[in-house]
Order: structure tokens, then C-alpha cells, then sequence
């Protein structure tokens, strides 16, 4: 949940909820779907692929934006994938607490690379009608991500929320995060 008023403090308490895109194999995460574990496992696996095991993806941490103020003019603000650390930009100010970035785990065939794929831009909506978007989503991943020997790899991601100072309300919206070996 994004919260965002203009001339107002507010709280950019962002929980996006990551959901997957299904392909030939991969893993859905939809938070929503599995109350039990939060994830859920789709297994599409060709005969040719019997040595896989299904990929499964768990969010463990929900990105989390620190609280703003701003004049009503906009600007952004940008949550580090790595170190969890915000950087406001334009008329777009910190008021304490911290960001947090989001975090989720993939477990799978040990020692298989993955493909993990996170869009360029996300747009947040609010019941008011109001928008803002989420740009430059990126993670903590290496260029080849490969599951561990364990059959598990955690990564974090982040991004820029930015704010055009005319929207006003409580922000939603999910990452969609597709995931399928190589």
C-alpha cells in the first residue's frame, strides 16, 4: 500500500505483492493463493524435463517505502535493492522510519540457473482513481542467477516510486516476477 497526500506527511507503506507470470517452467508466487505457505508451485514440466524439480517462489518481504513529505510538485523516491537504503529526489522528502526492500526466495533443482525477469514499470492505483508508478525495478541478482546447492537462491528486489504530486490516496499494486530455469 502506497499512501501518498500532497502538503501532507505521509506514509509510503508500499506492499506489493510479487505475482508470476507462468511459463513452460516456472513458479507462481500470488501471496494470495496458499495462505498456509505464501507460494505456490507450478509444475508445466515437459517429458524432457523429468530431472527438474518444480520451481517455487516465496516472497518473504514485501517492499516497503519510508515515510514522505512532500509539497504537492512530486518527485521520486528510490529503495537500493542491496542495502535497503532511499534516496529522495524533487520536492519529495524522507520523515524518518527506512525503506525496506523487498525480498524472495526461489527453490528448485540444485545448482540449475534460473531466468528471473522483473518488468521496467509498475502502475499503483488507488480506490479515489488516483495513479503513480514504480519504475526502474531491479534486484540483487548476478547477471546468471543459479540455484544454490540447497535447491534455493534469495534475492531482493527495489525501484523508484515516483510521485507527480497531483495523486491522492492509499496505492496498490503487484510486481509481477517470472521465473523459469535455463
Amino acid at each position: 500500500m502506497v499512501t501518498y497526500r500532497p502538503f501532507a506527511l505521509v506514509l509510503l507503506a508500499l506492499g506489493l505483492l510479487a505475482a508470476l507470470s507462468p511459463s513452460e517452467i516456472s513458479a507462481q508466487c500470488l501471496l494470495c493463493t496458499d495462505r498456509d505457505t505464501g507460494s505456490t508451485v507450478t509444475d508445466n514440466r515437459a517429458s524432457n524435463d523429468e530431472d527438474r524439480i518444480p520451481l517455487r517462489v516465496t516472497v518473504v518481504a514485501d517492499l516497503d517505502f519510508p515515510l514522505l513529505v512532500s509539497d504537492g510538485r512530486g518527485g521520486s523516491i528510490t529503495l537500493d535493492p542491496s542495502s535497503g537504503q532511499s534516496r529522495a529526489d524533487g520536492t519529495v522528502s524522507t520523515m524518518g522510519g527506512s525503506g525496506f526492500s523487498g525480498r524472495a526466495v526461489v527453490e528448485g533443482s540444485p545448482g540449475r540457473t534460473i531466468r528471473i525477469d522483473l518488468p521496467q514499470e509498475v502502475r499503483l492505483s488507488s480506490t479515489g482513481g488516483g495513479e503513480v508508478r514504480i519504475t526502474n525495478i531491479v534486484s540483487s541478482l548476478p547477471p546468471r542467477a543459479r540455484l544454490g546447492p540447497d535447491g534455493r537462491l534469495e534475492f531482493s528486489f527495489g525501484g523508484r516510486l515516483e510521485l507527480d504530486g497531483r495523486a491522492d490516496g492509499d496505492f496498490r499494486g503487484r510486481i509481477p516476477i517470472t521465473v523459469s530455469y535455463e
